[in-house]
């Protein structure tokens, strides 16, 4: 075991006058655990990683010992099969802290139970949560390769049942309003990559489809008639509101003299794609934003179309890209 996890235990054992080698043993002990087959992320490599984010937001914390002890032992019991992990961990913690004669077991044990819906009570909590969730937001590299070890640890479940019950999971963070309390510098890259495995995940590859035809939004009077050169070509979209008449469709059939704005690409997103499904759009425009890329978006029954400039398309193409999205 890493002589840095060792010594990192002992020093927060230290503050409570637990016996080096009583300190020793349990090491020893939630070493064991850490390590046992079925494990790839939640190695003692995550929880170091835990501790050490820990580490720059303990100035939050209120408790920061009862939280770095929650993180040593917040994933001790963990089995990819059951769903009672935080809990069994929870009572692992108490046990523990009673054997230890420290005082905080319940502390403890209450902050690794919020680890099971990540909803945070207090500042301790915050922290916890938190540093158990920055993973997300890391470089793409290294959410890709947690992403690995998370389809690892459940080898054992068929591929669609995988995509489907991890996208749930990820769809369930993407769509709260923030994911951090803390760590809100982490906020956008964890939702790029988020967005990315999502759409990897889906129950088809995420195909775009580049229309050929260059396009034009266009804008009438909130009263004027549809136009016969409006429904030309095989896609337009025509939307009246009190306001206006907004028209997309090929800028080879808008006559001069029509207000709009040219020179549009399309994107067509195979579908169809389920009402159920969240995130899919979101999932389009995040990675354009992050490349401060502006799209106009148009959804229909089946699936989603997204317009960018055609200046703009070569680093839509990439960014999308770099999203997961395959072309054609």
């Amino acid at each position: 075991m890493p002589v840095d996890g060792r010594k990192r235990w002992h020093d927060l054992l230290k503050s409570w006058g637990v016996d080096p080698t009583q300190a020793d043993q349990k090491f020893d002990e939630i070493a064991k655990a850490y390590a046992r087959p079925g494990r790839y992320y939640h190695t003692l490599d995550h929880v170091l990683a835990v501790l050490e984010t820990v580490d720059s937001l303990a100035s939050h914390a209120k408790n920061v010992n009862a939280v770095k002890l929650a993180a040593w032992l917040h994933d001790v019991i963990y089995d990819s099969k059951a769903s009672d992990n935080e809990e069994r961990s929870a009572e692992y913690a108490e046990r523990l802290c009673q054997e230890l004669s420290i005082p905080e077991g319940q502390r403890v044990a209450a902050l690794i139970r919020t680890t099971k819906t990540h909803e945070a009570a207090d500042a301790d909590a915050q922290v916890l949560l938190d540093a158990d969730l920055s993973i997300l937001g890391a470089s793409d590299a290294d959410y890709q390769a947690y992403a690995a070890k998370i389809r690892q640890e459940y080898a054992w479940v068929p591929e669609v049942e995988y995509r489907k019950g991890r996208r749930q999971v990820l769809e369930k963070f993407f769509t709260r309003p923030k994911i951090f309390h803390l760590l809100s510098h982490l906020e956008k890259p964890a939702r790029r990559n988020m967005a990315a495995e999502i759409s990897r995940l889906a129950d088809e590859p995420r195909t775009l489809i580049l229309l050929p035809e260059t396009y034009a939004v266009c804008r009438l009077d909130a009263n004027a008639p549809v136009p016969a050169w409006a429904t030309t070509g095989s896609f337009f979209s025509i939307t009246r509101t009190n306001d206006e008449l907004s028209i997309v469709c090929l800028q080879s059939s808008v006559p001069d003299g029509i207000k709009c704005e040219q020179d549009w690409r399309f994107f067509q997103l195979a579908g169809p794609i389920p009402f159920t499904m969240v995130g899919v759009l979101a999932s389009l425009v995040q990675p354009l934003a992050e490349a401060r890329i502006s799209v106009f978006a148009i959804s229909t029954f089946d699936t989603d179309y997204l317009l960018v400039k055609a200046a703009d398309l070569s680093g839509a193409t990439d960014a999308l890209r770099k999203a997961g999205f395959s072309l054609r």
